[in-house]
This record gives C-alpha cells, sequence and structure tokens, in this order.
C-alpha cells in the first residue's frame, strides 16, 4: 500500500533499483531472517525535500 509511490523499482545502467523519494519515513523490512549474507548498497541525496527537514541540513552521517 503506498498510493505517494515513495517507493518504486527502476532500471539503470541495466540493473534493478529500489528508488525511494524520501517524501515519507520510511524502511525496507523482510519476514524472513537471513544469516551469512553480505550487503553492498549505494545512496545518493535526491534534490527534492520534505516536511518536516524541508529547511534542514542532510544527515551526511546516518548509515549502516
Amino acid at each position: 500500500n503506498d498510493p505517494l509511490q515513495v517507493f518504486s523499482v527502476i532500471n539503470e545502467d541495466n540493473q534493478d533499483i529500489i528508488k525511494i523519494t524520501g517524501e515519507i519515513y520510511g524502511g525496507i523490512n523482510t519476514t524472513k531472517e537471513y544469516q551469512n549474507y553480505h550487503l553492498v548498497f549505494q545512496f545518493k541525496w535526491g534534490w527534492n525535500r520534505y516536511e518536516p527537514r524541508l529547511e534542514k541540513k542532510r544527515d551526511m552521517s546516518r548509515g549502516i
């Protein structure tokens, strides 16, 4: 249920990419448990900003 289409999958450079607009706070979860895996991801900030962080600096220190 994503009426604002905050989450989408796009294809860029022949790779499927999960795109998250950031318009609302959200997360990605799974109902399964995993072990012995290697997670690699990249992120980049877009130009759009949304309330309540419209005027605040981006928090570059947050990550996994």
